[in-house]
């Protein structure tokens, strides 16, 4: 049992950390401006049922799409940027999943997942 909940838990932080490292840059004809294309997985608290736990994920995704350009950079942990105007940072369709889990005491547990696409503009700074 133990060895389950071990995997189980290093399956969901593999999976949380390598939603970060799927960014790609694409080059926007004009030269002036870079568009990043990116997600991050942002989690909810633990929920008791699998409705709450997606309440409590479009209640995020909610407060989410209110949040302002600085306000979007910090919540998705983008790095501070003197090239990046922060109005540039746009959610593209985001939505939100359950994750089923087994915490300590062997009880089924469900977290939210939103997951949060998203672009933003950069200046290109080799011109």
């Amino acid at each position: 049992m133990k060895k389950i909940i071990t995997a189980l838990l290093l399956t969901s932080s593999l999976s949380v950390m390598s939603t970060q490292a799927l960014a790609h840059t694409q080059y926007n004809g004009g030269g002036q401006y870079l568009t990043h294309n990116s997600d991050r997985q942002l989690l909810t608290e633990v929920a008791e049922s699998k409705l709450e736990a997606y309440e409590k994920g479009f209640e995020k995704l909610q407060a989410l799409t209110d949040k302002s350009g600085v306000e979007l950079a910090t919540e998705l942990n983008l790095p501070f940027n003197n090239n990046r105007p922060n109005s540039s940072i746009h959610l593209d369709d985001p939505d939100v999943t359950v994750t089923e889990l087994m915490n300590k005491q062997g009880a089924i547990v469900y977290q939210g997942v939103v997951n949060a696409r998203f672009h933003y503009q950069e200046r290109d700074s080799d011109n």
